[in-house]
């Protein structure tokens, strides 16, 4: 085997190019060298969770939380994993504990948001995803979900001017066309 940094280095190229039985591998490789590699254990149990093992998935991220609590990914895809698996009160958690050890971290505050959305608390998920484009004003998805949570809301002229602005980062996204076009018609135009 090679280095664990090479090794790691060229997991990661499978994992992102999709080739994730040669990243598996690679991480299972790593982690019988070393078993408290946290990034690999980390790595794995993404890999469980994208193959739908999210019991596997929970287990590999949280060991890696416990090797090394202060790194605010392994948190977010906790988070995920969990609301995937509908435990979305752990998700919560999750994500909390990603914004407490980067409070400017997007996705763990998009993610969030989300599930606050799935609660039905529309007020935690509009300021979530508002927070969100604090940090990142280009993202076309949380000018969506800010709009649908507006909307849902009876924020109508907020949520098209949200909608608008998604449509302005993206104009591909159909989604958003089809919910300003909802507002538009919930508005009377």
């Amino acid at each position: 085997m090679a280095t664990i940094p090479e090794a790691l280095s060229l997991a990661l190229q499978h994992h992102h190019a999709g080739r994730l039985s040669a990243a598996e591998a690679l991480y299972r490789q790593i982690l019988q060298a070393q078993p408290d590699h946290a990034d690999a254990l980390h790595l794995f149990g993404v890999i469980a969770h994208q193959l739908g093992k999210a019991d596997l998935a929970a287990e590999y991220i949280s060991q890696a939380i416990r090797i090394n609590s202060r790194a605010a990914e392994y948190y977010n895809n906790l988070g995920v994993v969990y609301r995937a698996a509908g435990k979305l009160e752990y998700a919560v958690v999750q994500y909390k504990e990603a914004l407490a050890l980067r409070p400017a971290y997007a996705q763990a505050s998009y993610n969030l948001g989300v599930v606050f959305q799935d609660q039905g608390k529309p007020a935690e998920a509009e300021a979530q995803f508002r927070q969100t484009l604090a940090v990142k004003p280009d993202d076309a998805s949380a000018c969506c979900k800010l709009g649908d949570t507006l909307k849902g809301q009876g924020k109508l002229v907020e949520a098209v001017a949200q909608y608008r602005q998604a449509l302005a980062l993206n104009s591909g996204y159909t989604e958003a066309y089809n919910n300003r076009g909802v507002a538009y018609f919930n508005l009377g135009n």
